[in-house]
């Protein structure tokens, strides 16, 4: 059925399919080079959606696709490079920690052995890039940079991969670096990483790991409290939680050409959290599946900004996670027409205004009356700021919740004093 999530999957899997290149590979949208990062995406994503099998001809043109496009000597044996021209513009190639993670995962979801060359070199390439900083083990984006969230969450799931597919040789690793992403954990509210507009993204994909981890046989690296508080805050943040973020990393210092630019959609990344949560279906899951429902094309694709392949194959992934829970999609509904608080506001303000203009023709404003209408005036504003388009009844739940917090924090000082 058209309207099935179902459907969604096997229409966004034709479309990746159908924008296969020739030698195997697949680029960011059709036409452009071939990549090996979106290659990577779409194998895992095809083969999580379940329309596909690991021995399709496609899988393993992609496959060999990615093996040959792994490095095969010197220092960086193992990794997968990109590609990029410097300012003078120049071609060149500097190994890549984020490809070589997802080309890792691709390769093991499409049957490729742990023990096989490309595995073990890529994994082995990944160990290479570990420092030791402040007392935790983790990544850095390249060789020798500083410890980052984001960097060491990818190899964590590359890692996870591979031990779950037999590679018991990663457990240490991934012990070590799960200790360095329960240290970016803002213990307080839940979240991960630095305050900003990174903040929901980098606690989706802390709390992504921390289900990953959960799932891996024998790992004892965290508690259920510390994954529950990240998708809890993600519930409080439901505005940040879904809106499309992006980040931009300086990977080679003295070239900007080096920069790397990801586009996170965070709808897609997000129903997977919570698809593996008690909170499936919950209000923040049925508006991504909505919200991702509209980002689909009539052909198959979803997009980004435009239709990509890397945005169809995260939404595949999202939908085959979300598929056993929604067989149809969410349907939205009519936004609710009651009287908005704001409104009120607005039209105090407005009387305000007229008061003010009235008093000025009959000739009865005085300076007071000016300060005690432009204090008002601007108070009217700034609430109406500060409230928007909340109902009266959205308005009240705030003000109880308020009170109960506030109420909450006195009790605890009271006890503290007196313990």
């Amino acid at each position: 059925m058209p309207g099935s999530v179902n459907y969604a999957i096997s229409q966004a899997t034709e479309w990746l399919l159908k924008n296969q290149s020739r030698g195997g590979g697949w680029a960011e949208r059709s036409g452009k080079e071939v990549s090996t990062l979106n290659s990577a995406e779409a194998i895992i994503a095809v083969l999580e959606g379940g329309c596909v099998v690991p021995g399709d001809k496609r899988i393993q043109d992609g496959v060999k696709f990615l093996k040959a496009h792994q490095c095969q000597e010197g220092p960086e044996t193992g990794a997968w490079m990109r590609e990029f021209h410097d300012s003078q513009g120049q071609s060149c190639k500097i190994p890549d920690l984020v490809r070589t993670s997802f080309a890792l995962i691709a390769l093991i979801k499409a049957g490729v052995g742990v023990e096989d060359a490309p595995v073990k070199n890529g994994v082995k390439w990944l160990l290479s890039l570990r420092k030791e900083e402040d007392g935790y083990t983790a990544w850095g984006f390249r060789r020798g940079t500083s410890l980052d969230l984001m960097p060491s969450v990818i190899s964590l799931l590359a890692l996870m991969e591979a031990y779950r597919a037999g590679l018991t040789e990663c457990r240490e690793p991934i012990e070590m670096g799960m200790k360095y992403l329960l240290e970016r954990c803002r213990n307080s509210s839940g979240s991960f990483g630095a305050q900003g507009h990174l903040e929901a993204v980098h606690t989706i994909y802390a709390a992504m790991a921390l289900q990953t981890a959960g799932q891996c046989k024998d790992l004892r690296c965290h508690s259920r409290r510390d994954e529950e508080g990240a998708i809890e805050w993600l519930l409080n943040h439901p505005n940040e939680a879904r809106k499309l973020v992006e980040e931009n990393i300086l990977i080679v210092p003295k070239d900007e050409q080096g920069s790397y630019g990801f586009l996170f959609m965070t709808d897609a990344l997000l129903i997977k959290v919570l698809m593996n949560s008690e909170f499936r279906t919950s209000k923040l899951a049925r508006e991504a599946l909505m919200s991702l429902r509209e980002k689909r094309v009539d052909e198959g694709g979803f997009y980004g900004y435009r239709v990509f392949s890397w945005s169809t194959a995260k939404a595949i992934s999202a939908l085959s996670v979300a598929v056993p829970h929604f067989q149809e999609f969410p349907e939205r509904q009519p936004e609710y027409v009651g009287i908005k608080s704001g409104h009120f506001i607005l039209s105090f303000h407005v009387i305000l205004a007229g008061m003010l203009v009235y008093l000025t023709k009959i000739g009865q404003l005085t300076f007071g009356h000016i300060v005690i209408f432009m204090a008002l005036m601007i108070g009217t504003l700034l609430a109406y700021g500060k409230i928007g388009e909340i109902t009266f009844k959205e308005l009240f739940k705030i003000l109880v919740n308020a009170f109960k917090s506030r109420s909450g924090n006195n009790n605890n000082k009271a006890k503290n004093q007196n313990d």
